[in-house]
């Protein structure tokens, strides 16, 4: 069985730093992390291949540091790792990413039986690579999956997947994509012996594709992206609330058991319906008089 993992290594985000002149984050010189997601999808196909059997493939669009990251992932169980990089794929949002991942699968890995991803990386988190690969490869897709039963001499596939209020089983042929959420699995550590058969093997299992002279590649990296970042701007800090020494030590205990109300005032909330319009006008005064936003009525 051949298995694909689609994997994005993404900047620490204690490492982020922002070009504001190309409106895009600064990768040079970070070797980034796996988010959860792609590492509990690593760690699926991992299982996969030893139930099944087969081998695990990793693919990558990225900067050049991300190689210590594909190339530590050797040492896990991973055949072959793959990272897509060079000025081809710069600029590259969710769609022309998927569009060079879809052309690198059916070039590196024609005899694919099934596509992992996880819901979404730790940076963009835009969770469109799963559902454009499966569009781009013309095969069905699972998504927020929860355990998987295959069939391999029918070529069928059983998903448990994650929906609202419990959890569904599907059933499709192969090949497939599946997208993985974080925590479903745990990626395991590589052992001494497999950390040192990695580095040994960078030079043949490991491979930076530039994509020159790849036929139906079409528009990719910047050319091929739908969207156009307009500003990057860091979070606004979260502003707190500060509890008044002078109050008394119950006073103080309330409002931190409260979330920082002093349970002197409270708002009221409320949803007028179904009343005439002057009596639900009148109603509505009420409400605003008694929360001060009109001010006291006049006597």
């Amino acid at each position: 069985m051949e298995l694909v993992v689609c994997l994005k290594v993404a900047p620490h985000p204690q490492d982020l730093r922002v070009d504001p002149g190309r409106r895009r984050l600064m990768r040079e010189g970070l070797e980034g992390v796996l988010g959860p997601a792609e590492a509990a999808a690593l760690e699926l196909a991992l299982e996969l291949k030893g139930r099944y059997g087969g081998q695990v493939t990793v693919l990558s669009l990225g900067p050049p540091e991300a190689t210590g990251i594909l190339t530590r992932c050797l040492g896990v169980g991973v055949h072959r790792a793959h990272l897509l990089s060079g000025s081809l794929f710069q600029g590259s949002d969710a769609r022309s990413t998927a569009r060079a991942l879809a052309t690198a699968i059916g070039r590196l890995v024609p005899q694919h039986d099934l596509i992992l991803c996880g819901t979404g990386s730790p940076d963009a988190g835009s969770g469109q690579i799963g559902p454009r690969l499966a569009a781009y490869l013309g095969v069905p897709q699972f998504c927020l999956i929860q355990e998987v039963s295959l069939e391999a001499p029918e070529r069928r596939i059983q998903v448990q997947r994650k929906i609202e209020g419990g959890s569904l089983w599907e059933e499709g042929p192969l090949p497939a994509v599946l997208t993985v959420s974080p925590g479903l699995r745990e990626l395991r550590r590589p052992s001494l012996r497999g950390a040192i058969q990695a580095l040994r093997r960078r030079q043949e299992d490991f491979r930076l594709e530039d994509g020159s002279g790849w036929e139906g590649l079409g528009s990719v990296g910047e050319i091929g992206a739908a969207l156009e970042v307009l500003e990057i701007t860091p979070p606004r800090p979260r502003g707190y609330r500060k509890i008044d020494s002078k109050l008394s030590a119950a006073e103080r205990f309330r409002m931190l058991t409260s979330g920082g109300s002093s349970g002197k005032k409270k708002e009221r909330s409320a949803v007028i319906r179904g009343k005439p319009e002057e009596e639900a006008a009148r109603e509505l005064l009420e409400i605003l008089q008694e929360q001060n936003v009109l001010g006291k009525p006049a006597s």
